[in-house]
């Protein structure tokens, strides 16, 4: 899906795909009982410590905000500048008219 968005909508896409990472890390970190399969290999999580997930999905929630928060805002400064640049012509599109409404 992100192959045939425009260029300048793929920045708000990005951000998202860290998190089902991180929280996932945060999962297998919780475990505390792993499923052992007959070739030796691990299988799934038996038994999980409630409260290290806890702590850890509210460590990494806090933590990718901030920054996820802080680019999402300049990605979408750039998305509006850059449709400003384009339609120089004083037509109001509905980009400038929700800028023209934040700043109030």
């Amino acid at each position: 899906m992100i192959v045939v968005l425009n260029p300048l909508v793929k920045i708000f896409c990005i951000g998202g795909l860290l998190g089902p990472v991180l929280f996932g890390f945060v999962i297998d970190r919780a475990c505390l009982l792993w499923e052992r399969n007959c070739d030796g290999s691990t299988g799934a999580c038996l038994y999980y410590d409630n409260s290290e997930m806890a702590w850890l999905m509210f460590i990494v929630f806090v933590v990718w905000t901030a920054p996820c928060s802080a680019f999402g805002l300049l990605s979408w400064r750039i998305y509006i500048y850059k449709q400003h640049k384009e339609n120089k012509q004083g037509h109001n599109t509905y980009i400038e008219a929700m800028t023209l409404n934040v700043g109030m």
